[in-house]
Parts: structure tokens; sequence; C-alpha cells
């Protein structure tokens, strides 16, 4: 049996069909990443496949608010609470600190697009 992990509205394994996580792995610019998310959206849709979009990198924050004003069903964050000291993925993960913020504004965010 396949364990079912639900994160807000979006629910994986299971039964359930298959979700799509993804991102750019460079960050460019804004209007870059805002075509990615509103690519990834356009496509998944057409699919109906759930998105979870990747944000990481030291532009976590930006990336995660323009796919989310997108109307992407998740983010997916690499956060650590000493990044400096991690083991791996150190440079890619924002300050666990920082999260509680971060969320609020991704939840209002969210609340306007949906």
């Amino acid at each position: 049996m396949v364990k079912e992990i639900v994160a807000g509205n979006v629910k994986i394994g299971g039964m359930r069909p298959l979700v799509v996580i993804a991102g750019p792995c460079v960050i460019e610019d804004e209007k870059s990443t805002l075509r990615c998310a509103e690519r990834l959206m356009t496509i998944t849709n057409g699919l109906s496949i759930p998105l979870i979009f990747k944000a990481s990198f030291d532009k976590a924050e930006y990336l995660a608010r323009a796919a989310v004003a997108t109307g992407v069903d998740g983010v997916f964050l690499e956060v650590h609470e000493d990044p400096e000291q991690a083991l791996c993925d150190g440079p890619n993960s924002m300050r666990l600190s920082e999260l509680p913020g971060m969320l609020k504004k991704l939840k209002a965010i969210d609340a306007i697009v949906k």
C-alpha cells in the first residue's frame, strides 16, 4: 500500500494520480520565472495534473511568490536551520527562521489568486 501525503489541498500518493514538482534550476529574472510558471501551469492544467512549483536557491521567496501568483497548487522549498552549516544544498536553502514570514505572504497571494 502506498502512503498518502496531504499538503494543503493537494493529496499525493495512495491511489491518487500523478503530481508534478517542477521549476527552474537557474534563476534568470522575474519575467522568465513567471513565463516558466505560467507554461508549467498551462501544461499541467491541460492534463489535469496538480503542480507544485520548485522554488530554491537564493531567490526562493521571489520564485515562490511569482509561482503562487500564477495559481500553482503548492511550492517546494529547501530550508535549513543554518544553511551555511548544511551538509548538502546549503547555498540552495533558505533559513528556517524566515519561513513563517514567507508563508504568510504566500498564503495572502494564494487567497487573492484563488
